[in-house]
């Protein structure tokens, strides 16, 4: 006999309920290892990008690149971790959000909600456009098309950092 003291119990979930959400959170744990697949697949490129390069630099065969190759070569591969990084913080974030909020994490990476997630991924995808406009900048002789692709970049950053500016920080 329940009193007036003892703390509420929390209510059963139906089994059929509890299939279904176990089920969830399986195909969400299948999407998050996809993720970090990728993200892992991305850097083992950037990898092998890397010492391609090096290998270039090095023994340069017939082929002598200029420092302008050089830079947009690197540029190429701050992009390509950038995108590996921004696989694994979505992995993650959706990890801690719907299998294990207890994950040791460093703090800037840590997500208490949907939100914050998404201000993480503006914040990553704000930065790749910059390194990508970086490279039209070497690539793209100087001109209206530039100009429109500048603006176009710096209209989409804008926007993201003004999403980013109005989320409520919940962390």
């Amino acid at each position: 006999m329940a009193t007036e003291a003892d703390p509420p119990r929390p209510a059963t979930l139906h089994p059929g309920v509890r299939l279904f959400l176990w089920v969830s959170k399986l195909i969400t744990l299948i999407g998050i290892i996809s993720l970090m697949v990728a993200a892992c697949t991305l850097l083992t490129f950037g990898a092998i990008e890397t010492g391609r390069y090096v290998a270039l630099l090095v023994w340069p065969g017939d082929t002598q690149l200029t420092n302008r190759q050089m830079f947009l070569a690197s540029i190429k591969l701050v992009d390509l971790v950038l995108l590996a990084t921004v696989l694994q913080v979505v992995a993650f974030g959706l990890y801690s959000l719907f299998i294990d909020r207890g994950i040791p994490a460093p703090m800037w990476l840590r997500t208490s909600d949907f939100d914050g997630l998404k201000s993480k991924l503006a914040g990553i995808v704000a930065v790749m456009l910059g390194v990508l406009f970086l490279e039209q900048v070497i690539n793209v002789p100087p001109g209206l098309r530039l100009l429109a692709s500048g603006i176009a970049t710096a209209a989409v950053i804008f926007a993201l950092s003004h999403f980013i500016q109005v989320q409520p920080s919940k962390d």
